[in-house]
């Protein structure tokens, strides 16, 4: 089984993105593109772990999400931008991951 498979199935099996970071020795937005990876074949991740993993209010991840519907998710300066430079990119990533997820979960 390949790394992003066994994190993919861990962050399933409840485990934290912060704690698959700990414990792999690498930071979270490396997490983030495994789980990326495991998404992209056909997986599914559960969304609430997703979530945890931001520090944004809810006003600002549906700000985010809006901007990943219309101008679609692999734009991650143009929502750096529309949100004034004010969030970085780390908690953009963790919004991009949980807009992946939710729309793979929409497709099934």
């Amino acid at each position: 089984m390949e790394l992003h498979q066994q994190i993919g199935k861990a962050f399933n099996d409840g485990q934290s993105i912060a704690h698959l970071a700990e414990e792999h020795g690498v930071k979270e937005v490396t997490i983030l593109n495994h789980l990326k990876d495991y998404l992209k074949e056909g997986n599914e991740l559960r969304l609430e772990g997703i979530t945890e993993a931001t520090s944004l209010s809810l006003r600002q991840q549906d700000e985010i999400i809006k901007v990943f519907d219309e101008k679609g998710s692999h734009m991650l300066k143009v929502v750096y931008d529309r949100m004034n430079k004010k969030i970085g990119y780390d908690q953009i990533r963790i919004m991009q991951l949980y807009f992946m997820a939710n729309e793979a979960a929409e497709k099934e």
